[in-house]
């Protein structure tokens, strides 16, 4: 995006995973349209998740845990939250009252709001970018989709790489 033009409007973009097993962390890459040599950060206002029905069907005992990102990394050994790579991050666990009876209806997408931060959002560096998925407990492939919703910002030098480096893109 040129230096000179400025968002009006908010853009989306949709990422979408699929566990290659059970237990195994997984990415796909989101592309963002974005070089790293633009210098352009994405301020992040909203994200969506939304999980498969068979993904949710699954879900049937208290073992399953389901986590689900955005990453600035396809190398991370894990979802933990203390990895400043991670951007967003979901964790769904399943509750168990007794019987099947006690089911509960389960509304989608799952959203995560940073609109009313300071700035608008969430500043991140849009490339590269990916989405992730680990599952414990399950007996399928899980998937699951992202939906993002952001403003582009130009950066100066400076500060495109003082938000790289806060993020660890470059170690």
């Amino acid at each position: 995006m040129p230096a000179s033009k400025k968002d009006l409007y908010t853009n989306f973009a949709f990422g979408s995973v699929t566990a290659s097993a059970a237990n195994v962390l997984t990415f796909a890459q989101i592309i963002s349209g974005v070089s790293i040599h633009e210098k352009v950060a994405w301020i992040i206002h909203r994200v969506e998740y939304y999980f498969s029905a068979l993904t949710i069907a699954d879900m049937d005992n208290t073992a399953d845990l389901l986590q689900v990102a955005l990453t600035g990394s396809d190398s991370l050994a894990s979802l933990e939250v203390d990895e400043a790579r991670i951007y967003d991050k979901l964790d769904y666990l399943t509750r168990h009252d007794g019987t099947a009876a006690s089911a509960q209806y389960i509304e989608q997408p799952f959203i995560h709001d940073y609109s009313q931060m300071p700035g608008g959002g969430l500043l991140i560096p849009p490339h590269p970018l990916f989405c992730a998925i680990v599952s414990t407990g399950f007996t399928i492939a899980v998937v699951a989709v992202a939906r993002i919703y952001f403003t582009y910002k130009s950066l100066t030098s400076e500060e495109f790489w003082e938000l790289v480096q806060t993020r660890q893109v470059v170690q």
